[in-house]
């Protein structure tokens, strides 16, 4: 081979043996570090919103169960013309019919039975019931009035879901509803 040859080649061989950027260890750690700490945030961030979501519509689901079981009550009470208190169970009689409503607490549920009817749940399954009490508070200037007491609860087995619990105290009277 010539002289003028080898430099061509050698020119050639050259202007291919242009490094392209790399990535240096230091740098790959960075990326790695950065990344996993976003990894972790991301996490963590949607875990704490799973567990707000359950958290609201349990106590959505808690709420409504609570109005339902006293708007029922209510409304036997309007059409009633006489209470009997019995522990924690509440009997109303019905003025037209004579048909009497019962109200009672049974395994965690609060269960409503017409006359010698199958009782129906009024609260949900998976809603505990804490505490159900009434309290006649009948005076000679209200007839057939009532205080309920009421307690409802979530209290799961499970780690994601938060425990909550609502009580409310409401009074009802057969005379000024």
């Amino acid at each position: 081979m010539t002289r003028l040859t080898t430099k061509i080649i050698q020119k050639i061989n050259f202007k291919n043996d242009k490094r392209l950027p790399a990535l240096s260890l230091l740098e790959m750690l960075i990326y790695v570090a950065v990344l996993s700490i976003l990894v972790v945030a991301i996490t963590g961030l949607t875990f704490l919103i799973y567990k707000n979501k359950v958290s609201i519509e349990d106590r959505a689901s808690i709420n409504e169960d609570m109005r339902i079981l006293i708007k029922s009550i209510r409304d036997d009470m309007y059409l009633g013309n006489a209470i009997s208190v019995a522990g924690d169970q509440l009997t109303i009689t019905n003025r037209g019919t004579g048909d009497q409503v019962r109200y009672y607490e049974e395994a965690d549920q609060i269960h409503r039975q017409l006359n010698a009817d199958i009782p129906v749940a009024v609260t949900a399954s998976s809603t505990d019931v804490q505490e159900f009490t009434i309290t006649d508070i009948t005076t000679p200037s209200a007839a057939g009035t009532i205080r309920i007491t009421l307690q409802l609860g979530n209290y799961p087995l499970q780690y994601l879901k938060p425990e909550i619990s609502q009580r409310v105290i409401s009074t009802m009277s057969l005379k000024f509803l």
